[in-house]
């Protein structure tokens, strides 16, 4: 007999293959950003629960409180907060006043904040131009300043806005997340945030129309019905093992689609991933507003033998 596994993120769905039979193990899904994590459990039921949104509208010093709660776990004594990305990951001049209004808030303490303007004066001279900040300058930031990374997206809602908070830099292909869990909260709609938004609160979306995963106040998908892939016999005496990744969009009404191939690891393994995920069925991703909303994320599939 020989066993296969595959992996949605960080874990693992186990199942076996005896000729040309599969038995398929127990599993049970989890949300682990950037990936979905499939891990072999047990038998019971599997019960889904929309991740839990804002209760209501907040203001900075709630959403810093909140983040704050998360890095004073951690033992974080000092951050320093960068320019918030709109929807098209672009910084912008109000992306640079939400995070004006983050850094003052008052219920970051005992954790210290960087002076913004001192901030943005060795950003100036040292990543002049930059659209976005790449894992090596963040530490390279984080060692002058020491202090932790502070980046955050933001996205239109109802008379408001969404808005994540991560520690570090954004999560792309490969890269390992922060502990800290994303910050999701609505601000409300005042009237300085109008005087400094400048365009109208619907055109804060992605000119595409699908977000990335952690981003702009968007929850994570999660898997409803996601079936094991079927690992080929002839595959399995060649003894091919690894990952395929996988960028996923998963719709607003939780299907599968624009599924593309990131890595490769055999013609008929990278086949049978695709395959598979096209047929899952999603809870999909939501705004502050409990709305559904197009996502897109990457799912590795690994293929073992054991």
């Amino acid at each position: 007999m020989t066993r296969c596994g595959f992996t949605c993120g960080t874990g693992r769905i186990a199942c076996a293959t005896e000729r040309q039979r599969v038995v398929a193990q127990p599993f049970r899904f989890t949300i682990v950003a950037p990936a979905i994590l499939i891990t072999a459990l047990s038998l019971s039921p599997i019960s889904w629960a929309r991740p839990q949104l804002p209760s209501n509208e907040q203001t900075f010093a709630a959403l810093v409180q909140k983040l704050a709660a998360e890095l004073r776990g951690s033992n974080v004594k000092r951050v320093l907060v960068l320019d918030l990305e709109d929807p098209d990951d672009k910084v912008t001049s109000f992306g640079s006043w939400l995070a004006d209004q983050i850094a003052v808030a008052n219920t970051w303490a005992p954790i210290e904040v960087v002076d913004r303007q001192l901030l943005r004066s060795y950003l100036d001279e040292h990543f002049p131009g930059r659209s976005e900040l790449d894992p090596d300058a963040a530490e390279a930031l984080e060692s002058k300043f020491k202090a932790k990374v502070v980046t955050g997206s933001y996205s239109g809602a109802e008379n408001g806005i969404g808005v994540t908070l991560v520690v570090g830099t954004k999560v792309k292909f490969g890269q390992k997340r922060s502990k800290e869990k994303p910050v999701i909260e609505k601000i409300a709609l005042t009237d300085g945030m109008k005087s400094h938004l400048m365009v109208p609160l619907e055109s804060l979306v992605p000119s595409d129309e699908i977000f990335d995963m952690v981003t702009g106040g968007i929850s994570e998908p999660t898997c409803r019905s996601c079936k094991n892939p079927y690992y080929p016999e002839n595959v399995a005496r060649r003894g091919v093992q690894g990952v395929v990744v996988l960028s996923v969009v998963v719709t607003a009404d939780g299907r599968a689609s624009n599924i593309t191939i990131v890595k490769k690891l055999d013609r008929e393994l990278d086949q049978e991933a695709v395959n598979v995920v096209r047929t899952w069925k999603f809870i999909p991703g939501v705004n502050v507003d409990g709305k559904p909303a197009a996502v897109r994320t990457p799912i590795e599939v690994t293929f073992r033998l054991y």
